[in-house]
């Protein structure tokens, strides 16, 4: 035989039942409507005897814990949808007017790029370049970012070409052991640089170049499904300031970009937004 309900449970459920209904804007899913439905209220009766006090306790607390389920739910359910336009970061340079995600199969890779960056298709093994507003040439003002998919890069190559960091990838293709080649070769060659930052698939350097050179290089190298990703940053004139590139959110969106970049398939027709096709690069300003 099942006991009647008592008064206090029923009234709860409908309490229960009037939160879940009333939920603004967004319903409950049906799944979850139904297994909140299903938290036992009912008091059971045990060798045809009735509950013990200490099933009442029991009872009590199932239907406190059945509340504290109700409210965890109201909150996720009245939380803002995720869009994919949340997982964008907002820029932290005024350089950069937001990102776009931008599928580039012509140089094998995916990435979050600046929006008003001039984009330009230099063509393999360079890579894709982006300039940014006020950019004037290499040597003189403003600054430049190369995005390259080495293993396309190296392809390209001829028989009697080869890339210097392409070896040590295929000697180490994990990034500790890429990295730290690329590092020893930057050692033998004379040239300082400094680790800025580490991602989970990236390692981002800032390398200088010949005493008095007047440009400031940052550089990642990421690896993504096997292969290497390069990105690039070059800054001159002005620009050609570590501290200020960091003080102004520069650094910040280098390494936004950094994160996002992932390798796709070699495809020229997988270009979204459409992109420039491989030209000869422009003049330098006179």
């Amino acid at each position: 035989m099942t006991e009647e309900r008592p008064a206090a449970n029923e009234s709860f459920e409908h309490d229960l039942r009037a939160v879940l209904d009333g939920m603004a804007p967004r319903e409950v899913p049906e799944l979850l409507r139904t297994a909140v439905a299903e938290v036992p209220f009912r008091i059971t009766q045990a060798n045809g005897r009735r509950l013990l006090p200490q099933g009442r306790w029991l009872a009590g607390a199932v239907a406190l814990l059945a509340m504290l389920v109700v409210a965890f739910l109201a909150v996720i359910a009245l939380r803002p949808a995720a869009t994919p336009g949340n997982a964008i970061p907002t820029p932290h340079s005024s350089m950069v007017s937001g990102f776009v995600e931008q599928t580039d199969g012509l140089y094998g890779y995916q990435i979050l790029r600046p929006a008003n960056w001039t984009p330009l298709g230099g063509g393999l093994p360079d890579g894709r370049l982006y300039l940014a507003p006020g950019f004037l040439g290499a040597q003189k003002q403003g600054i430049g970012v190369t995005v390259v998919n080495l293993q396309l890069a190296a392809a390209s190559l001829g028989p009697n070409e080869e890339n210097a960091e392409w070896l040590l990838f295929q000697q180490d293709p994990s990034l500790a052991g890429w990295t730290a080649g690329i590092e020893a070769m930057w050692t033998r060659d004379g040239s300082s640089f400094t680790l800025l930052r580490t991602l989970p698939h990236a390692r981002i350097y800032s390398l200088s170049l010949a005493a008095g050179s007047p440009i400031v290089v940052l550089v990642a190298y990421a690896i993504d499904q096997g292969q290497p990703l390069i990105l690039g940053l070059q800054a001159s004139g002005t620009e050609a300031d570590l501290g200020r590139l960091g003080a102004e959110g520069i650094v910040d969106d280098f390494a936004a970009m950094a994160g996002s970049i992932t390798a796709i398939p070699e495809n020229g027709h997988n270009v979204v937004p459409a992109l420039p096709t491989p030209g000869p690069p422009p003049p330098a300003p006179s």
